[in-house]
């Protein structure tokens, strides 16, 4: 038994050193991973352990070797005082458990040995003194005999529980192991796997220094024929560049004449608005002067016709004694005509003066979107004042539909003045005559 926990402990010592010197061998190959190093000081802990453990053991084994040979001299002194029966066993006892079955079978060859000594001392009272005080001897020792007998059972009851525990140590020291064989086989799988993956990605970096190495020299081919072509192409965008400077200066001629042109357009329009817009508002008036006069002369032409329905319902109205002067009524009936004729010729001029109203509130619309157009894109040259007022002639335009573009900076025409009747109305009461003579 001795000789297995030895050989157990031996087998122990060299697995960990096996096992230690292959994570040592694995991790000097591969210094790239910190968790092999972790994992071999986890080792060197455990073998550490294990060697106390294996130290603690062996001091056991010795001093059981220890107890085991006296325990060999006890009995070999023992069986020189008992039976001649017992004398060939002694020599061949080894080990602990055999020995504690032979103290047992001591006992029961003791027990039975009293009574046999009993039984001879009763039978044969007359022995020597001397065998008497030899038993004493002998029974003295056995009790000492087994009183080291107990206390080597309960040793041995103690050893066999420390070798339980320490043998559960190994087996779990064990596991360990072997947990960390299988995390050092894992750790050894994943480093191939990162050495296969460092040998792509050393491919992978050789072609693309070769491709690196290959766009240097198309680009140092390139800058040779930039160099070469540099000169030819600067003459040629040189000649380009002063083509563009002439058509830039003659469109901005151009530019210029156009909106000097649009400009004086734009104030004649703004002229002719100005003169229309003047007669609309006279023609305005005298509409409603029209409109009053008409009025009046209703009112007075029905007192007229008061007057003289009378005298034209009498039959015996005669010429010669008339009191109304018929050939100045006569002239009057002609003038009323003309006026008729001349207030019916102005019909078609106030259509006319309506369709014009409605062509300048056209007119005004586009010139204010034009206006805007022009001073947002174009960016003519105008004073700090002529375009600030123009921004709030345009604002007031956009406010009141009815109103039309006036400006400081333009000055109005003066109106023609045109002889019109100003009695036009009347030529209703050449109507109203007729209908009454």
């Amino acid at each position: 038994m001795d000789k297995h926990r030895y050989e157990t402990g031996d087998g122990l010592t060299n697995n960990s050193r096996k096992i230690s010197e292959q994570n040592r061998s694995s991790i000097g190959s591969s210094n790239e991973s910190e968790q092999l190093k972790q994992f071999v000081k986890q080792i060197q802990v455990e073998n550490k352990k294990l060697k106390d453990i294996i130290l603690k053991f062996e001091r056991i084994t010795h001093d059981y070797t220890l107890e085991n040979e006296r325990l060999k001299q006890e009995n070999q002194h023992l069986s020189l005082l008992s039976y001649s029966s017992v004398d060939n066993s002694t020599s061949s006892d080894t080990d602990i458990c055999y020995l504690t079955l032979k103290c047992l079978t001591y006992e029961v060859a003791e027990r039975t040995s009293d009574h046999n000594e009993q039984s001879l001392l009763t039978t044969d009272n007359n022995n020597d003194s001397y065998l008497k005080q030899k038993l004493i001897d002998t029974e003295r020792q056995l009790k000492s005999i087994r009183i080291q007998n107990q206390r080597l059972k309960k040793q041995l009851e103690t050893y066999t529980i420390q070798f339980k525990h320490v043998q559960h140590d190994v087996n779990v020291k064990n596991q360990e192991l072997s947990l960390l064989k299988i995390e050092t086989d894992r750790l050894r799988i994943s480093e191939t796997q990162y050495r296969l993956e460092v040998d792509r990605l050393k491919v992978d970096l050789q072609c693309d220094q070769v491709k690196i190495q290959q766009l240097e020299r198309e680009l140092i081919d390139l800058q040779r024929e930039q160099n070469n072509t540099q000169s030819s192409s600067n003459n040629n965008i040189r000649e380009l560049l002063e083509l563009k400077e002439r058509e830039l200066n003659a469109l901005k001629e151009k530019l210029d004449y156009t909106t000097k042109a649009h400009q004086l357009e734009l104030e004649e329009a703004i002229k002719a608005n100005q003169f229309s817009l003047d007669n609309v508002q006279r023609f305005e008036q005298l509409d409603q002067r029209n409109q009053e006069k008409r009025k009046e002369l209703e009112i007075r032409l029905g007192n007229f016709c008061k007057i003289i329905k009378p005298l034209i319902d009498n039959q015996h109205l005669s010429k010669e004694k008339s009191i109304i002067d018929l050939d100045e009524l006569q002239q009057l009936i002609t003038d009323t005509e003309a006026e008729e004729r001349v207030t019916n010729s102005l019909g078609p001029i106030r259509d006319c003066l309506g369709l014009l109203e409605i062509q300048m509130k056209d007119l005004h619309d586009n010139l204010i979107e034009n206006h805007a157009r022009h001073s947002t894109k174009w960016k003519s040259k105008v004073e700090p004042e002529s375009s600030e007022l123009t921004q709030h002639d345009i604002q007031e335009a956009y406010q009141d539909r009815d109103l039309f573009l006036e400006s400081s900076r333009i000055v109005p025409m003066n109106g023609r003045s045109y002889s019109l009747i100003d009695n036009f109305i009347e030529s209703d009461v050449h109507l109203c005559l007729d209908e009454v003579i």
